[in-house]
């Protein structure tokens, strides 16, 4: 399953990773820029439940997506109750300095050991999700997916320029992330291409009428693991460059990138 930092995944977070490799896995805090500088936008989850919402459909359909994501909600509780530990255990590593692993590592395998519980019903939600959408509307579902993904991936330059600038980071602290970033992630990009090119396949198969996600070989990828294993190369990353107040900017970035993330069931 895919997911955001500040949030679960929901039905149609699960399309958006089918529906575009790399969304996901390994997002960062801080996703786009908003206004005044500050990085901000919209994660590739709540994209995908925006892509779902533009859809024009039915009001049969309609309601039969709001009891399907009613009945996804339930099933991903467990892991909703260890999401907050999860996030504020990194927001106080981030204020200190250091992750805490005797902290933050019973709590990731708590939150992976809750969405695997899930995957079955996420699953089964992805092929109802299929089943409810007449084929052009799965179509427009994931091209909409797809285009949002594209559009990120061209502004990641200016996201991370906006950051850079959110944060107050001097040149010799960009220079000393990069080198950094290109050793640590290097490591991880065949991995990562891998699971591309699976969520690539998968979104093409959404649209066909043979469509079935327990068949999918992304089905069974570790891409929650993916998602917490880019979180916290992130961070360790950024934390032994920036100072006190950077790391306080930070936690007041991905705060209120929180407290802007619409709830919904």
């Amino acid at each position: 399953m895919a997911t955001s930092m500040t949030d679960l995944p929901r039905v149609a977070a699960f399309a958006a990773a089918l529906a575009y490799a790399g969304c996901g896995a390994g997002a960062s805090p801080a996703q786009a820029p908003g206004a005044g500088g500050e990085p901000e936008g919209v994660p590739p989850d709540e994209a995908a439940v925006r892509a779902v919402d533009d859809l024009t459909v039915s009001a049969e359909q309609r309601a039969k997506l709001r009891t399907l994501r009613e009945r996804l909600a339930a099933e991903l509780a467990p892991a909703a109750g260890v999401r907050p530990k999860l996030v504020q255990a990194y927001l106080d590593g981030i204020a200190a300095g250091r992750l805490d692993p005797a902290r933050i590592d019973p709590l990731e395998r708590d939150f992976v050991a809750a969405t695997d519980r899930a995957r079955p019903a996420v699953l089964a939600a992805l092929n109802e999700l299929h089943a409810i959408l007449t084929p052009a509307q799965r179509a427009a579902l994931v091209d909409a997916i797809a285009e949002h993904g594209e559009q990120a991936r061209a502004q990641g330059r200016e996201r991370v320029r906006r950051l850079a600038e959110a944060l107050g980071l001097s040149a010799s602290q960009k220079r000393q992330i990069f080198w950094a970033a290109r050793e640590r992630l290097g490591e991880k990009r065949e991995r990562m291409e891998e699971l591309h090119e699976g969520l690539r396949a998968a979104g093409a198969a959404f649209k066909t009428e043979a469509f079935d996600a327990t068949k999918l070989a992304v089905a069974s990828a570790p891409l929650v693991q993916e998602w917490l294993g880019g979180i916290r190369v992130t961070l360790e990353l950024l934390l032994p460059v920036l100072d006190r107040e950077q790391r306080s900017k930070l936690v007041q970035v991905i705060r209120r990138k929180m407290e802007a993330r619409p709830q919904r069931p």
